[in-house]
């Protein structure tokens, strides 16, 4: 249940944490804090695909495995890390990915020597304002496309006929 937790809080909270415990022992907030923040996050996506795949392995493979012989090292070099590579190569590329999405664990975790990371922030929250996205749906509506060019006309003409 432990390991789960990074996964089930939001990440202010995990970010709030993570400073917390890091001002708390004394280290310095910098790259090694954001790899250690973001570190907590993918452990834990890796973690669970790998136990999934893990619990739809056979049992029988080790055991036939261990009957011909082989070491307990060897079984899990030649039987199970091959069987359970594909799990482990879809954890790290879904935890890659969504690692970009733990913004907050960044700026929590960056410091003072990392402005970058909350200019990045700032400029998208400046980039999007709630008229340009209005207008920007608006726009690209599904009625404009189906009707093409005659939806144009038309609110014209509706213009036209609003204006005196």
């Amino acid at each position: 249940m432990l390991l789960v937790l990074p996964l089930a809080l939001p990440g202010i909270i995990t970010g709030i944490a993570l400073n917390s415990f890091f001002s708390f022992t004394g280290i310095q907030l910098g790259t090694l804090t954001i790899v250690i923040g973001h570190m907590t996050f993918c452990i834990v996506v890796v973690f669970n695909n790998l136990i999934a795949r893990l619990r739809r392995l056979p049992g029988s493979l080790a055991e036939a495995s261990m009957d011909l012989g082989a070491r307990g090292w060897q079984t899990l070099r030649f039987v199970t890390l091959p069987m359970a590579s594909t799990a482990l190569i879809s954890g790290a590329l879904l935890a890659f990915a969504l690692s970009f999405d733990e913004v907050i664990v960044t700026v929590f975790t960056a410091g003072a020597e990392h402005p970058a990371v909350v200019d990045l922030r700032r400029d998208q929250a400046r980039a999007a304002t709630p008229r340009s996205e209005c207008r920007g749906v608006y726009r690209h509506s599904p009625d404009d496309h189906s009707r093409g060019h005659r939806g144009a006309d038309r609110r014209g003409e509706r213009d036209h006929q609003i204006s005196p």
